[in-house]
């Protein structure tokens, strides 16, 4: 699968097969989501233990490279419906910002949030990509992040500005 790699300005410089990605050299993109309940709750999903990068971590509710031809709304639109088994066109997604991570890998990602009020069984998850998902007060995660970083992928305290 090819994926677009881009400068600092996030215009595509080139296209790599995924596999050729070297997180230290390219800057690549990706589409990010905060599924709320609207009640104060969050959805943060586990990693698979399968993963190469971070198993078994927990991180935002839903993510994902973004593909040659594909923009960043039609990414976290596919991703919802692939990870967590969701139509989001039943629901109104909202584009937050987008940011420029540059720590040990170097990407861009575009924000979104949408609520959906429902309880955890209501996803299915996709277990390639997926272990759990639960709901959790965001100051609570918040609280998390900070007391046990092991837990979490590397860049959840950055991805938590998101919500304030």
């Amino acid at each position: 699968m090819l994926i677009p790699i881009v400068n600092e300005q996030d215009e595509i410089v080139c296209h790599i097969e995924r596999s050729e990605l070297d997180y230290s050299k390219h800057i690549n993109r990706s589409s990010s989501c905060w599924v709320l309940d609207g009640k104060g709750n969050v959805l943060i999903s586990q990693r698979s233990f399968g993963k190469s990068f971070d198993p078994g971590k927990w991180s935002e509710s839903v993510g994902g490279t973004v593909d040659k031809g594909i923009s960043y709304y039609q990414t976290i639109v596919n991703e919802i419906g692939e990870e967590l088994g969701v139509d989001v066109n039943n629901y109104k997604l909202i584009q937050l910002e987008k940011l420029f991570i540059n720590s040990s890998e170097r990407y861009f990602v575009q924000w979104y949030s949408v609520v959906i009020d429902e309880p955890v069984e209501f996803f299915k998850i996709q277990k390639e990509e997926l272990e759990a998902v639960e709901w959790m007060p965001i100051d609570q995660l918040r609280r998390e992040v900070d007391e046990y970083p092991e837990k979490y992928i590397g860049d959840m305290k950055q991805m938590l500005t998101i919500l304030e």
